[in-house]
């Protein structure tokens, strides 16, 4: 009767961890590409597209991260980055790099001016900076826009 007792949990135990190890009989779907699944567009892969970035201001201002031209300069975070350009109307063709291009603008004016980003992707914004104030900004690999605060739609 020991016996008995005792084999009937082993058993038990022995058909369930059995049971487990099974494997289902299933078809093995074919891997998405990239492309269907929108992984290239997030730097999962394939090449991304261009992206365009306008930058208007009613003042002068420096714009850090975005240009070609080797200058250095330091964004908002104290990071020196290459790509420094100061006036009031800038525009940028670029392929962003994952997970995102920094980039900053400084107002470098004495008066408070009214800095408007635009992307494809994002639409866009305006952001309000006072005199030496700073806005770090990051474009994605989709080419959205993203700011430490957020900027007031575009009329």
């Amino acid at each position: 009767m020991k016996k008995i007792l005792f084999a009937l949990p082993v058993l038990a135990l022995a058909l369930f961890l059995s049971f487990c190890a099974k494997e289902q009989n299933r078809p093995v779907a074919a891997a998405a590409s990239p492309a269907e699944t929108g992984a290239a567009e997030r730097g999962g892969g394939g090449e991304s597209e261009a992206c365009d970035v306008t930058i208007t201001a009613t003042g002068t201002v420096e714009v850090c991260g975005l240009s070609t031209n080797g200058q250095a300069c330091t964004d908002c975070y104290s990071v020196n980055r290459p790509g420094r350009e100061v006036g009031t109307n800038f525009f940028y063709s670029l392929v962003p790099t994952y997970p995102d291009v920094p980039f900053s603008i400084r107002n470098t004016g004495n008066a408070t001016v009214q800095v408007t980003v635009s992307t494809p992707a994002f639409g866009c914004a305006v952001w309000v900076l006072a005199p030496g104030a700073c806005e770090q900004f990051g474009l994605a690999t989709t080419c959205l826009l993203f700011s430490t605060r957020p900027g007031f739609p575009c009329k």
